[in-house]
């Protein structure tokens, strides 16, 4: 009665079995012509022109974790660098503002030089009062939950406290050399009610190397701070009015390259009114930012503003 069964089975395992094996030769014939394709398409498993993408970061965390301002000397300088937690970098001085990023090593090795160095224990204070015209700095460390300030003049400051002074004064100096130098003009120092002010920000190369910028579709901005204002803006609730706040810009990372002496320059004009649409009056101060890495503000100039 089930004589006949068990070959019928057999010669059915025997065709499941074939059928499979057809099965794995074809999937390993695919996956090894896709991964042939994919030596002559190397975007084939690679990110998207979309996911390559990336917004380059527009301003600190709010958390910084160095800062170092220098003051006094023969002409009166006044400097500031601050590092934030995201690795933000800021530095300011009379000529104006320079904006970039540190790499991850960099920002790692000054946080671990400030721990070798054990700041969060030095004095509060390393300064000579007899020694005229030096340069005053106030180093600001953050780490841990701790925070310290230390004052200090060059001569009288301990070794590692000098150590510290000396890269950052490094680092200043180098952001000098890798930065543009940024110039904003405008067509008249009176802006009447109905008329309009052209503005202009020049971006040059005064260095004697390449400068290579990493920028986004927004490569420029100007903006109107109050007449109280001396220093660039960190926030947008300082700013009156700026020429990209109802501008949508592509999502791009884009590499330009100034050469040495070369200059490139944006102009907008402006019609005396806020971000609102409502028309200003009195002194303003204006300025022009170039939305880069790195990049930076200009001076600021003043403007008048009247019916």
């Amino acid at each position: 009665m089930f004589t006949n069964a068990t070959p019928k089975f057999s010669m059915c395992h025997h065709n499941i079995s074939r059928i499979f094996n057809t099965m794995k030769l074809s999937l390993l014939f695919i996956l090894s012509a896709a991964v042939v394709w994919s030596c002559d398409h190397t975007n084939l498993f690679s990110p998207t022109p979309d996911e390559k993408n990336q917004t380059i970061v527009d301003g600190p965390s709010g958390q910084s974790v160095i800062e170092m301002h220098v003051t006094g000397g023969f002409a009166g300088v006044n400097e500031q660098l601050l590092i934030d937690a995201n690795r933000f970098v800021r530095f300011s001085d009379q000529s104006g503002q320079i904006e970039t990023a540190l790499s991850a090593e960099e920002h790692s090795r000054l946080v671990a030089l400030f721990v070798e160095k054990d700041f969060l224990h030095l004095q509060s204070s390393y300064v000579d009062a007899r020694i005229a015209d030096a340069f005053q700095f106030r180093l600001v460390f953050r780490y841990s939950g701790s925070e310290k300030e230390v004052a200090t003049d060059y001569f009288t400051a301990p070794a590692e406290l000098k150590t510290l002074v000396d890269n950052l004064r490094g680092l200043i100096e180098g952001l000098r050399r890798q930065s543009l130098t940024l110039e904003i003009k405008a067509s008249a120092e009176t802006l009447r009610h109905g008329e309009t002010l052209t503005l202009t920000l020049t971006a040059t190369n005064r260095n004697e190397a390449p400068i290579t910028l990493q920028t986004g579709g927004q490569k420029f901005d100007f903006f109107a701070l109050p007449g109280g204002a001396v220093t660039a803006p960190t926030r947008s609730s300082s700013v009156l009015w700026n020429w990209a706040h109802d501008k949508v810009f592509i999502a791009i990372v884009e590499a330009i390259t100034f050469q040495p002496g070369e200059s490139r320059t944006y102009t907008v004009e402006w019609d005396g009114r806020n971000n609102n649409g409502d028309l200003l009056e009195g002194e303003f101060w204006l300025g022009a930012r170039l939305v880069a890495r790195p990049g930076g503000y200009s001076p600021l100039r003043p403007v008048v503003v009247t019916k």
